[in-house]
This record gives structure tokens, C-alpha cells and sequence, in this order.
């Protein structure tokens, strides 16, 4: 995932910024179906997990005090889940195995 967002133009450190979100969202709210980051004119940015069909989430009041979002990104997670699950299902080996058998 670090390597595409790097690959579509965002920063090393902005995408491994955005990387690190994606997997905390993951581990801390399983059941997140998406991630929305909001953008700010003042350069601040804010993190929202929300579950899937609801975009009702709520705004930090730090979000609320820099103003409107001059834009938001949503991730899917529960696709990005589903995609690399399917992933490890077909080409996965436990850590350790190797081909000698």
C-alpha cells in the first residue's frame, strides 16, 4: 500500500503517515468499513474510522475548530481487508515454511 500511494504522488512520509492510520483503523476498529481522512486549508488533516454505510461519524472538536474540510479521502477498508485475505489464502505460507516440504 506504501508503494502505490508513493506511486500516485503522495510523500514517502505522508503515505507512510497514511499507512500507519489504515492499520491502526484495522486493529483497533476491526470493523471499520472505511477510513476518512479529512484535509484542511491549515495543513491539518483528521482520521476517522467509520463503519461501512455510515457516514454519519462524529468530528473531533479539533476538527471542528479548523474549520470546514477543503476535501476528504475515503479508503475501504473492508475491500482492502477482503483483497489481501483472498491474497494470503491463495499464495500465503506460514512464517518459517519453506519449499524443501
Amino acid at each position: 500500500m506504501h508503494s502505490d500511494l508513493v506511486r500516485w504522488g503522495a510523500s514517502i512520509p505522508f503515505a507512510g503517515r497514511l499507512v500507519s492510520r489504515m492499520a491502526e483503523t484495522l486493529l483497533f476498529a476491526p470493523g471499520a468499513g472505511e477510513l476518512v481522512i479529512e484535509f484542511h486549508v491549515n495543513g491539518a488533516s483528521f482520521f476517522y474510522g467509520v463503519e461501512r454505510h455510515d457516514l454519519g461519524f462524529e468530528r473531533s472538536d479539533a476538527a471542528r475548530a479548523a474549520g470546514s474540510a477543503r476535501f476528504k479521502v475515503t479508503l475501504d477498508l473492508a475491500a482492502y481487508r477482503e483483497a489481501v485475505d483472498s491474497a494470503f489464502a491463495i499464495y500465503g505460507r506460514p512464517v518459517g515454511d519453506d519449499d524443501a516440504g
